[in-house]
């Protein structure tokens, strides 16, 4: 180890070579004071927490308060488990505000599936399709009314800091509302799903050229069956199991499901109930106005 590979800003190892500090997760620019890359925890950001919206810059900008060891959120009482890929807060310090283990870290990038990708609305499991045929672009009427919905408000604002972040825009910058109107229906499809009972997928393998796929069969276009719902929930199981099958409700929720998978805001839940449950209630608790504004 040269004098330059030493411990060096906030506990951070620097790499003699490129001089980059090594934080675990992610690599720190000591030379312009930020991350080489966004904040891959989706945790550590919060609607109503504008700080945590720039997902370059060290612990929202207060290091004098707050460290980060791992390049993922403020972590000054955390440890990380290795093994179930989370970090453990006992005294509750991290950027989301909250205590307790914090969710895992998305994994999806670079493993041929968009970031935390998953199935949404699975009334009777959690799996998705093995395959999907007769795909169609999505003539969804609903981007415009959305986009409208969404404009100004908590739910928007949340997106918009995915969108900004993941990669995804169409340009550098680009808007929610105009990435809803112009950009995801080119990448939206509707067909057969084969295997599986989810109604909505983000995948980048299961239709080459589209990014979410939507079940000819599932909720976004039909009633579902009698005592089944819309999606799993821990917190709001009674309002999602009022939302009807193939309404306007259950097609803006499952478009918001996916694109919180799609922008890497929300776990992956292909196959844990326990995780989809999880990203509903996030979406229902910073959405919920947005998709009641929907006819029912």
């Amino acid at each position: 180890m040269t004098s330059e590979e030493t411990l060096q800003y906030r506990t951070y190892n620097r790499d003699g070579f490129t001089g980059l500090d090594y934080a675990d997760q992610r690599f720190y620019a000591s030379s312009y004071g930020r991350f080489n890359t966004p904040d891959p925890y989706m945790g550590s950001v919060g609607p109503t927490d504008p700080g945590s919206w720039n997902r370059y810059v060290y612990v929202k900008g207060d290091p004098i308060n707050h460290s980060d060891r791992r390049g993922l959120a403020d972590d000054d009482d955390c440890d990380w488990d290795p093994d179930t890929n989370t970090l453990r807060c006992p005294s509750g310090g991290d950027g989301a505000g909250g205590g307790g283990d914090l969710p895992p870290i998305d994994t999806g990038h670079g493993s041929g599936e968009p970031p935390g990708s998953g199935g949404g609305g699975n009334p009777a499991g959690n799996s998705s399709p093995t395959a999907v045929k007769n795909v169609k672009p999505l003539a969804w009427a609903l981007s415009g009314a959305l986009a409208s919905a969404l404009d100004n408000t908590d739910c928007g604002k949340w997106y918009q800091a995915g969108l900004t972040t993941s990669g995804y825009g169409a340009t550098p910058g680009q808007s929610l509302g105009d990435f809803l109107v112009n950009t995801i229906p080119q990448f939206t499809g509707a067909g057969n799903f084969v295997g599986g009972n989810a109604s909505a997928v983000t995948s980048n393998t299961l239709a080459p050229g589209y990014l979410i796929l939507v079940d000819n069969g599932g909720a976004f276009f039909n009633p579902l069956p009698k005592g089944t719902s819309i999606g799993y929930s821990d917190d709001y199981a009674d309002q999602f199991a009022a939302i009807h099958g193939g309404s306007q409700q259950a097609q803006v929720f499952l478009v918001l499901h996916e694109l919180g998978h799609l922008f890497g805001m929300t776990r992956s839940d292909s196959g844990s109930t326990a995780n989809q449950a999880f990203n509903n209630d996030e979406i229902w608790l910073n959405c919920s106005h947005q998709i009641q504004g929907f006819s029912n």
